[in-house]
């Protein structure tokens, strides 16, 4: 009977450690940006562009998961997703895309061979998968299915012979912002390999894109509303703007490279280091005029 028993307890021992074990060997092959809220993915902060190369083979899908694109569903594309969070360093257009996953695709239609047909999405929110609110997603880099010129990926954005299955999104960031980066891929499409690699990074201001801004002030920091800006092309021609109820002026729609000569006028007041040349070759920010105590005027 001793014998019996010690051998039952041997087996129910031997069993609940293989289940252990079992247990572990799922645990540490989960991938560990498998799941949302991202805990472990992060990218460093300051970081203004940055290349991830991963392997979606252990990826799985979480409850209520959305799909990347909306014309896709469960059953037409079982989600095997990893998530990845940003928070961005400064404002800007930000571009986000799978370049360099199918690098030798062949013309014409470029679109094989190709390890994997990626999708990508763009999501704020930071509690739980019922907390994301959708910002952009994308199948088929160059076929956004947005009309929307200033968030689509341009042709000369892909590599020569990048396959058209990689995918691109390009969203408006704000400093300080976190934000989660879906990928999955298609599964009815897919080749041996599940490597792939995620690109991040801030899309440079062309002509017409960039801004000026400032604030009008007092020496005591309150702001003064309705004062005339100007802004000086080197051609002659001249832009206005007036400032807010809180003192804030901007010029948007302003080319790259230019200089300026930057001014406020007012019947009430003088301001210090007025007029200003200012040179473009980005936003412009913090471009504030102060009140001149010194040859303050107020003219009742």
């Amino acid at each position: 009977m001793l014998n019996q028993s010690f051998l039952r307890f041997t087996a129910i021992t031997f069993f609940l450690i293989l289940t252990i074990i079992s247990q572990s060997n799922t645990i540490f092959a989960q991938h560990p940006c498998d799941t949302f809220p991202v805990t472990t993915c992060v990218v460093p902060s300051g970081f203004t562009s940055w290349t991830i190369n991963d392997n979606n083979a252990t990826a799985t899908k979480q409850r209520d998961e959305p799909q990347p694109v909306p014309f896709y569903t469960d059953l037409g594309n079982p989600l095997k997703t990893l998530w990845y969070a940003y928070v961005a360093p400064m404002d800007g257009r930000f571009v986000v895309t799978t370049m360099g996953t199918n690098p030798a695709a062949i013309a014409p239609n470029y679109a094989s061979p190709f390890r994997r047909d990626t999708l990508l999405a763009a999501y704020t929110g930071t509690s739980s998968i019922a907390s994301l609110v959708k910002l952009r997603g994308n199948d088929d880099i160059m076929l956004n299915f947005i009309n929307d010129a200033n968030h689509n990926c341009l042709p000369e954005m892909r590599p020569p012979t990048e396959s058209v299955l990689s995918s691109c999104i390009i969203i408006d960031v704000t400093a300080g912002v976190r934000y989660n980066f879906q990928y999955d891929d298609l599964a009815s499409m897919a080749p041996a390999t599940e490597d792939f690699v995620l690109n991040g990074y801030y899309l440079a201001p062309s002509a017409a894109e960039v801004s000026v801004s400032g604030r009008i002030t007092n020496n005591s920091g309150s702001g003064i509303s309705r004062v005339r800006v100007s802004l000086t092309k080197s051609d002659g021609s001249i832009l206005t703007a007036i400032s807010n109820s809180f003192g804030y002026y901007r010029f948007t729609n302003l080319e790259v490279g230019q200089t300026y000569v930057l001014q406020a006028s007012s019947k009430r007041f003088q301001f210090q280091n007025n007029p200003r040349v200012i040179s473009v070759s980005d936003d412009v920010l913090g471009e504030d005029f102060i009140t001149d105590e010194t040859s303050f005027q107020k003219l009742e």
